[in-house]
């Protein structure tokens, strides 16, 4: 990978480089066999030695392969390993994503891509047909919905994806509250190691709700504010221009999962109650007058979105939306800040939820005293240690 104008994986031809991240780098590459333009997501090689993202990458392609014979889910061709390091290619989308196309006001119509409806009935299509297959996503946003070249949204990024039947320790054990935090369903900002389908249906209301308002509905200074709010905060209810919403909002975003509604076929039975699907109409023709934006703005936006992010829609990179209350020391490898922060994560969670110095591995004290042996000088972590024995006598 160091000469990029060779060819370095058998069979592919690199075109172009469209983006890249802290865990890989994504090319426009020809599947030269089929002579078909993919989407070339190659491992960073420094990442060859870690198991755990090894794993993990390995476990997003045979995901997304259990998946992809769906047409709202993006397509994997291939998969392999080359010195090393592992590659992934994959259908080669138009390059705008959801997140792209959200403003002040909401989601903004435009006769390029799916309306809005559309785009929420595509998601919980997707999700249905995953949840059949036993996956749970754990990360539904706007970044993971991406439009194709004809403006369909498709659903992407299984990368944290989980099996209903994985025992993967590596997903279920201490310091692994996985997702982005705005999006983050209540079960999964409590780092509960049974998470099902209905967290991906939380999150797809959160998503819901900032298409409605252009805001998302829980906001805060760092990681554990907005978890507190998921968790405590009441459904957020709609301003009166969106109230036909609510219903939907309210059934998806239930804090006890046990009153949210159950599968992605219900959601759908329930959104064609309030909002029919036209007949005899393009699917992405608008299904709601309420979400109109003048022409001129569509446009703007459209010319934007357009304007080169192709490879960036793969790479799944970490979302700086929050600010954490702990860090990692300075100078730490990257592997090792990246561990160490998830842990400082869920140690300040396992904190709010009342987990001080128990049950035995899944609590505050353990969090830290295992950020202390990979991060000696964290002055956070080590105060904490002294605090939380003090406090509770262990």
């Amino acid at each position: 990978m160091s000469n990029e104008s060779k060819e370095p994986i058998p069979g592919y031809r690199i075109l172009d480089k469209l983006g890249e991240g802290g865990f890989a780098r994504v090319y426009l590459a020809e599947q030269q066999a089929l002579e078909r333009k993919v989407a070339l997501k190659v491992m960073s090689p420094k990442l060859a030695n870690d198991v755990e993202y090894c794993e993990r990458f390995i476990r997003e392609g045979r995901t997304l392969a259990k998946l992809s014979d769906h047409p709202d889910i993006v397509t994997i061709f291939d998969i392999g390993r080359i010195e090393g390091f592992y590659f992934m290619a994959m259908e080669m989308l138009g390059g705008n994503d959801l997140k792209d196309l959200l403003g002040p006001a909401g989601y903004v119509e435009s006769p390029e891509f799916d309306s809005a409806n559309d785009i929420i009935r595509t998601v919980a299509r997707a999700l249905g047909h995953a949840h059949k297959r036993g996956v749970v996503h754990r990360d539904i946003k706007p970044a993971n919905v991406l439009f194709n070249h004809s403006g369909k949204a498709i659903l992407s990024d299984f990368g944290i994806a989980k099996s209903l039947q994985q025992t993967d320790e590596t997903l279920t054990a201490i310091g692994t509250q996985i997702g982005t935090p705005s999006y983050m369903s209540p079960e999964q900002c409590r780092g509960e190691a049974e998470i099902d389908g209905r967290s991906d249906l939380y999150s797809m209301g959160v998503m819901l709700h900032e298409m409605v308002t252009g805001k998302k509905p829980y906001t805060g200074g760092d990681f554990m504010a907005i978890c507190i709010k998921h968790i405590n905060d009441p459904v957020p209810v709609l301003p009166e221009e969106h109230k036909a919403y609510q219903p939907l909002l309210d059934a998806l975003m239930a804090k006890d999962r046990n009153e949210r509604i159950a599968t992605a076929e219900e959601f759908l039975d329930l959104m064609d109650a309030h909002f029919p699907p036209q007949r005899g109409t393009a699917s992405r023709q608008t299904a709601s007058a309420n979400w109109q934006v003048p022409a001129g703005i569509a446009a703007a936006v459209l010319v934007t979105a357009i304007a080169g992010w192709f490879g960036y829609r793969y790479l799944n990179p970490p979302e700086p939306e929050v600010a954490l209350l702990a860090v990692p020391s300075p100078g730490l490898p990257t592997e090792v800040h990246d561990k160490v922060q998830r842990l400082l994560d869920s140690a300040q969670m396992h904190e709010i939820v009342g987990r001080f110095v128990a049950p035995p591995g899944s609590n505050a004290l353990d969090a830290y005293k295992m950020i202390v042996e990979i991060d000696d000088a964290n002055e956070f972590a080590i105060d904490a240690i002294k605090r939380l024995e003090t406090e509770h006598g262990s």
